[in-house]
């Protein structure tokens, strides 16, 4: 069997499936930039209420004149400036998906020029692969050349398998992180309500750019985890729930930047950051299970045509 056709039909099926897989992530992160571009809209016109509710308050408006009288206008300002807070943070994080997202498109499409011909490539080596086996052996060439090619496709599906869950391993250690931050800030909330004041404040908002930076690795991570999983072809469906998805630095922050007395808020946070940690977990677990069955099938395929060629 002729060495160098071999690596070029593997190469070929490789680049086949390769092209296949970014065609299946650009639908994905195209169909997420255009959710994302909606909820942008949403969070801006959110964001200029908010900031629209602070200038009130602070301009001694009817709005101020009220509080005041009720004795809680600066408890009414601070929960306010939080609230604005807290939108333009998540408003700041959407443009930044948005870019990364725009990247990532352009990126693909411009790799994907690489595997444009790799199908047609495919075909006609396999086309004179099946005729140098037909001619070498026989009535045996179909039944090698299938479980040839069944080969190279469960070796690309566990190349793939693998990929998942090296980033679903990275996934999980960003959203441990993200619930020790949203853990801090719970802790710092509740000496708020007992008095900490300035010094709790400060340490708040120091918080807070340490969680932003790790929210935005969070939202990325996640956003690879989601794309490697379009194109596992085990025969089963894996995916994460798109619902809240998009919202997922959304509620982080709502979480993060609660107002220092609604503790409830940054426990519905870590609420939703554990529902996705458990949604990773458990499609971690089907991977890994996934990876077994598909190597023990690897290793069957192996002593099938083994066997198949010595025998003819």
């Amino acid at each position: 069997m002729n060495q160098d056709l071999n690596a070029r039909l593997a190469q070929a099926q490789q680049g086949s499936a390769r092209l296949h897989k970014i065609d299946a992530m650009l639908k994905e992160l195209e169909g997420e930039l255009q959710e994302l571009e909606n909820h942008k809209q949403e969070l801006k016109r959110i964001l200029e209420q908010e900031t629209m509710d602070v200038e009130k308050l602070e301009n001694k408006g009817l709005a101020a004149f009220f509080h005041a009288v009720m004795g809680n206008l600066e408890e009414r300002i601070e929960k306010e400036r939080s609230e604005a807070l807290a939108a333009r943070l998540k408003y700041e994080q959407t443009l930044k998906d948005r870019e990364e997202i725009g990247l990532g498109i352009a990126k693909l499409t411009s790799e994907r020029l690489n595997y444009v011909d790799c199908p047609l490539e495919y075909q006609e080596l396999y086309a004179q692969k099946r005729k140098i086996l037909l001619e070498e052996q026989g009535t045996m060439a179909q039944e090698i050349l299938a479980l040839s090619d069944e080969k190279n496709r469960r070796r690309i599906n566990l190349k793939e398998i693998d990929e998942a869950i090296e980033v679903g391993d990275q996934v999980l250690d960003s959203l441990n992180q993200a619930l020790r931050n949203l853990s801090s800030a719970e802790g710092w909330g509740t000496w708020d309500l007992l008095g900490g004041g300035v010094i709790s404040g400060l340490a708040k908002h120091s918080h807070i750019n340490s969680a932003q930076a790790d929210i935005e690795k969070t939202q990325s991570l996640l956003r690879q985890f989601k794309t490697e999983l379009t194109d596992i072809r085990i025969g089963t469906e894996l995916s994460l729930k798109t619902e809240g998805f998009i919202k997922f630095a959304d509620f982080f922050f709502d979480g993060i930047i609660a107002d220092w007395f609604m503790q409830t808020r940054i426990n519905e946070s870590q609420a939703s950051v554990e529902n996705v940690k458990n949604q990773v977990q458990s499609i971690m677990a089907k991977l890994h299970e996934l990876k077994t069955q598909e190597s023990k099938r690897l290793q069957r395929l192996d002593a099938e045509l083994s066997e198949l060629i010595v025998k003819g």
